[in-house]
């Protein structure tokens, strides 16, 4: 891993933006990836808690990007 894709992984993206970046829904977005369809980072439930919690990365979002022909 190179530094720029190591500096990639250190950064994080609120739902929000990634969903902007990928020009889709936050609900989609987190459905997603919380059935593994999105890599992107991870969709986390602890363990006695409804809701999940989201850690996408800078460098795993730009690449799907890539991958999509987005931007």
């Amino acid at each position: 891993m190179t530094e720029s894709t190591e500096q990639g992984f250190n950064d994080r993206v609120s739902t929000r933006e990634a969903a902007r970046e990928l020009q889709m829904d936050i609900l989609t977005l987190q459905l997603l990836m919380q059935t593994e369809k999105l890599n992107i980072g991870y969709a986390v439930k602890k363990v006695g808690k409804t809701r999940y919690c989201y850690y996408i990365y800078r460098g795993l979002l730009d690449a799907e990007k890539r991958r999509l022909g987005i931007g």
